[in-house]
């Protein structure tokens, strides 16, 4: 029994990146017309005078998971996203919420520069959204440290990214790269 949750935590780690993958470029292919400006104009003026979060200040983890849990609410109300929140008490270091200070920390930045009437913009909220939306479902999910070799393997595969070799072998290093990172950022022991 251990065995078999011991290989499927690989299978499902490689699905929801999968999943995240497919969500975001499903939302940098969507024609400018799809996305419909007042949801990421209300959320950006929402947390653009929000201060950044400072991780080496941070004194109160419990600052953190209550302000992700603020805005995933606003991306639920105004996407119509039915995103999880936090369990603060179920999240004990700090470091555990680094991947998502750094997307609610893009979001802030991003709103900071938002202007309405530029289709790049509103895509940016959009992704911006999603991805803090798709990081918190990743944190909660536990995603082991020590299977991020196995799920960037099974993407690389699932996604036959080894194609890309051929044409830009430096891309495919940095794509390989830079999925295994963000698995290992948003992994736990």
């Amino acid at each position: 029994m251990v065995k078999e949750q011991r290989a499927t935590l690989p299978v499902m780690a490689a699905v929801l990146l999968l999943g995240l993958f497919v969500g975001l470029v499903m939302i940098q292919s969507l024609p400018s017309e799809y996305l419909r400006p007042e949801p990421a104009r209300k959320l950006a003026y929402s947390v653009r005078d929000m201060p950044l979060i400072n991780t080496e200040a941070a004194a109160d983890t419990l600052e953190i998971p209550g302000r992700i849990n603020s805005i995933v609410d606003r991306i639920n109300n105004l996407f119509g996203t039915n995103y999880e929140k936090l369990d603060p008490s179920s999240i004990g270091q700090i470091d555990e919420y680094l991947p998502l200070v750094e997307q609610l920390n893009e979001l802030i930045i991003d709103s900071r520069e938002f202007d309405e009437n530029s289709p790049e913009d509103v895509r940016e909220i959009y992704e911006d959204a999603y991805l803090l939306g798709a990081s918190v479902v990743i944190i909660k999910g536990k995603i082991a440290y020590k299977v991020a070799f196995k799920v960037t393997g099974i993407l690389n595969n699932a996604l036959n990214l080894q194609k890309l070799q051929s044409v830009c072998g430096s891309c495919y290093s940095a794509v390989l790269s830079r999925l295994h990172q963000y698995v290992r950022s948003v992994a736990s022991d």
